[in-house]
């Protein structure tokens, strides 16, 4: 993938989550274009950046335990 289309498919991932509108793993793979295992697998990788990613079974959706969201940006650090 190009990085741009990377960033693209991880700001909709996360929105998806943050939405609470995800749907079971089989929709939420297809709405992205991806195998369930490969969305498994970067469920796995959002947890261990510190997320709590978890499944709602009565909403049947994925969501995260706490408000939050990924952030992929530049931060200027400043000359001390």
């Amino acid at each position: 993938m190009q990085f741009v289309k990377i960033c693209t498919y991880i700001e909709h991932l996360d929105s998806l989550i943050r939405k609470e509108s995800t749907g079971p793993a089989s929709e939420f793979s297809k709405r992205l274009g991806i195998s369930e295992r490969t969305l498994r697998n970067h469920l796995q990788q959002i947890r261990e950046l510190g997320a709590d990613v978890i499944y709602d079974r009565y909403k049947r959706t994925y969501k995260y335990s706490q408000k939050g969201r990924l952030i992929l940006t530049f931060n200027r650090e400043d000359k001390n």
